[in-house]
């Protein structure tokens, strides 16, 4: 009878754990689908700029061709009633607006742009896990998920990050109590030491690196919970449109000059 409340009491550890795992999946996968959306949309965002300025300058394109095409027929039409002498001279011609567009001006930058991609795992062999280790080294803390209250006196709470390493021992007095935590904090976070929650260790921190891991062990140095932190870092190619500026089409910042020639042509009718 014992052997099996024993055994039921494994398994619900073990479903209780998986429900963790498949908790931190799903968070992992819905930070994914949310960074891919933002991605997405600002990527929209800028090919919609980027088709305004093209919209904008293909109009200008096309009303400079036809001033252009009206100002050779014009010409063209004064050199052949002219009949001889031709003197060259020089005419200022204003643009004739077609409509009142505006005219973009975009300033574009581009670089490599770094993600980092974070992967958290996590297991426990009791009722005391790790629940959370801070990024950036600030605190690791535990929770007691099961009903009972645990004595953790000559545990040890290890932070391994790259090289380094921080070993933080329980006094022999705590305990940490049935659907609690207890909040381990480095010497330099600012918190306060306040048993049986709050422990805050003298004159050490919580490294932190890349690849971490911290490990609760029991005072027969068998390890009970372990949780681990990697990052993944991925480069891309980013370009983006820094800043627009625009003016009306109709206000053309210079007037155009065709030179027509400072000498003289005689032109002959066939």
């Amino acid at each position: 009878n014992e052997s099996l409340k024993n055994r039921i009491k494994d398994l619900e550890a073990l479903l209780e754990q998986e429900r963790e795992w498949n908790h931190l999946a799903m968070q992992s996968k819905e930070e994914e689908l949310r960074s891919l959306r933002e991605e997405s949309q600002k990527q929209l965002t800028e090919y919609q700029d980027l088709l305004g300025i093209k919209v904008a300058l293909d109009m200008e394109i096309a009303a400079y061709r036809k001033l252009l095409e009206g100002e050779e027929a014009r010409l063209n039409i004064s050199q052949e009633s002219a009949g001889g002498e031709t003197v060259g001279r020089s005419t200022p011609v204003r643009r004739t607006p077609l409509r009142s567009t505006k005219r973009k001006r975009a300033y574009f930058e581009s670089g490599e742009k770094s993600v980092s991609d974070s992967q958290v795992s996590a297991s426990s062999k009791s009722d005391v896990e790790v629940h959370d280790h801070d990024s950036e080294g600030k605190y690791i803390k535990l929770y007691n998920k099961g009903s009972t209250e645990i004595p953790l006196g000559g545990w040890q709470l290890i932070r391994r990050a790259g090289e380094q390493e921080t070993i933080y021992k329980f006094h022999r007095t705590t305990v940490i109590k049935s659907n609690s935590y207890i909040t381990v904090w480095s010497s330099d976070a600012g918190a306060s030491h306040n048993p049986p929650t709050d422990f805050v260790m003298k004159g050490q921190r919580w490294f932190v690196a890349d690849n971490m891991s911290s490990v609760l062990l029991n005072n027969n140095g068998e390890e009970m919970a372990v949780r681990e932190t990697s990052k993944k870092f991925h480069k891309s190619l980013e370009q983006r449109v820094l800043d627009t500026t625009s003016y009306p089409s109709e206000y053309a910042p210079e007037e155009i000059y065709h030179q027509q020639g400072d000498f003289k042509e005689r032109c002959c009718i066939m």
